[in-house]
């Protein structure tokens, strides 16, 4: 292991009566493996060693990650030509999700409801701008209960192929009264 004097690892110090050179290298502290290097140093040169921590308490309480705010929940989606929507429900943000439903209809997908109606009407179309999300909702249970609330809300104008999970007439008449249309 080569050491060189100008590296910010190694220090030079006189501390000694005698006023001969100390050279000292601080490693990372991570085990029995950085005791071992320290050792075989130690063992082959005239190098202190010293041993720093590679964790501190200002890299565990500081979070330096972006936080990116994912619109997730249940949207709509408008088509440009009538009143029709398309109601949908997605756990990732949901201009991924507008992606994959032009996929879908630029790929003629049968199961998919945009489509649909565009091959009953084929002078419209969806645009991924017209994306709009209803409420947001980062639980996925929640997320598909108002989905299929929305859908039943929206069912004479909407081009949904199903209408999401069964919920039960009672609180459907409960919640529908409640909730603004779409």
């Amino acid at each position: 292991m080569k050491i060189l004097l100008n590296d910010p690892n190694v220090t030079q110090r006189s501390q000694r009566q005698d006023s001969e050179i100390i050279r000292q290298l601080a490693i990372p502290y991570t085990g029995k493996v950085s005791i071992a290097i320290g050792q075989a140093i130690r063992r082959t040169s005239d190098i202190e060693i010293c041993y720093r921590p590679v964790n501190k308490i200002s890299t565990m309480l500081s979070n330096n990650k972006q936080i990116t705010k994912d619109q997730i929940g249940v949207y709509k989606l408008n088509c440009n030509d009538c009143p029709m929507i398309y109601i949908g429900e997605s756990g990732r943000d949901i201009h991924i999700r507008a992606k994959e439903h032009m996929n879908d209809i630029r790929l003629a997908k049968p199961t998919s409801g945009p489509f649909s109606h565009i091959q009953e009407f084929p002078s419209h179309y969806f645009s991924p701008n017209n994306f709009v999300l209803l409420e947001e909702e980062r639980r996925r249970f929640p997320r598909k209960f108002k989905e299929s609330l929305q859908i039943l809300k929206s069912s004479h104008y909407n081009c949904n192929k199903e209408e999401g999970i069964r919920i039960s007439p009672i609180w459907t008449a409960l919640w529908l009264k409640n909730m603004k249309p779409p």
